[in-house]
């Protein structure tokens, strides 16, 4: 409930919860950065231009990715370009 939701915020210092939370998304952007760099290295040489476009998309996203904002106020637009009949065969 709402309610009960703003009562556990009333003790709390929320500069301190804002600062705390804005490192957490720091460490959780260079995470996500680091593996979609580990992804884009270990890519085979396959000629997918669907999965290239794809994964070019995500790295656009994190030059607009600012984590001076909350994690669930910043919303990053991605273009994903990767067919369905894909993953049928690559999944299932």
């Amino acid at each position: 409930e709402r309610a009960d939701r703003i009562r556990v915020l009333l003790p709390l210092d929320l500069a301190d919860e804002l600062a705390r939370g804005q490192r957490r998304a720091q460490r959780d952007a260079a995470l996500t950065l680091a593996l979609w760099r580990k992804v884009v290295a270990a890519l085979p040489p396959l000629e997918n231009r669907s999965l290239r476009d794809t994964l070019r998309s995500i790295g656009r996203g994190f030059r607009r990715y600012d984590t001076r904002f909350s994690r669930s106020g910043s919303i990053v637009t991605l273009t994903i370009s990767f067919p369905k009949a894909c993953r049928r065969v690559c999944w299932g």
